[in-house]
């Protein structure tokens, strides 16, 4: 994990990773080097049809959803990167619609995004219109399915 990460309380009690100083677009802020599993887990993200990365409690335990997200994840590597310039202070937040078909858990979003989804259950929930909006940040066994599900 980026040294430019710490995890803090966010103002509704929950923990989140943080920037402590500022966070150029682009730059890598955790790379993902766990076990390669078969099912999904609260901490994986999932790479491919039945394989997942696993994380840990020092790198995505504390890595919140937002439908407006300021980080992404770099399938070609795998690490999280910033989708924009990230102020110190701000939180790191990931879309998990860009990370499993379908989550190990779904919740109710609460990101604030104008556009904000409202349940998170995995990228096969979505509209075919909010699956293309969210094509280029998704890994290729998701945009296959993308493919698949619009011939």
């Amino acid at each position: 994990m980026s040294d430019k990460i710490v995890v803090s309380t966010r103002p509704d009690g929950q923990k989140g990773l943080f920037a402590n100083a500022a966070v150029q677009k682009e730059e890598i802020l955790i790379t993902y080097t766990g076990p390669i599993l078969d099912h999904p887990t609260r901490l994986s993200i999932q790479i491919d049809d039945d394989k997942h990365i696993e994380g840990t409690e020092d790198s995505n335990a504390f890595l919140n959803h937002s439908c407006d997200a300021n980080a992404y994840v770099d399938w070609g590597m795998p690490c999280l990167r910033a989708r924009r310039n990230i102020a110190a202070g701000e939180e790191i937040t990931c879309n998990y619609f860009t990370t499993d078909y379908e989550l190990h858990e779904k919740f109710s979003c609460r990101c604030g995004a104008p556009r904000c989804i409202g349940e998170i259950k995995g990228f096969k929930f979505l509209s075919g219109q909010e699956q293309l909006e969210l094509e280029p940040w998704v890994p290729e066994f998701l945009k296959r399915k993308l493919k698949l599900e619009s011939s």
